[in-house]
């Protein structure tokens, strides 16, 4: 996957996530909502099936960069887990 930032301000992020489709961006932008320091979080794909998807994060008192790499790392932990858990059930 490739990352794109399209804008960059201190308390707004807007990238695009080349190569992706709903299933990232969609996480993304609920796992970011788990972080107080978010306020708004959102993805827009404009045609569902060429266009790559592209984030928009708001945050207040945080870097919106840190709040995108810490969900993703959230979100990372949380697959290792099902992971892990799916090769117990096995």
């Amino acid at each position: 996957m490739e990352l794109n930032v399209i804008k960059e301000e201190k308390d707004m992020l807007q990238v695009e996530l080349v190569g992706e489709t709903h299933t990232l961006a969609n996480i993304l932008k609920e796992e970011l909502y788990e972080d107080p320091k978010v306020k708004g979080s959102a993805y827009v794909k404009e045609d569902s099936l060429v266009s790559n998807p592209r984030l928009i994060i708001r945050t207040s008192g945080k870097k919106p960069m840190t709040a995108l790499k810490d969900a993703a790392k959230r979100i990372q932990k949380m697959a290792d887990e099902f992971a892990s858990k799916f090769e117990k059930a096995k």
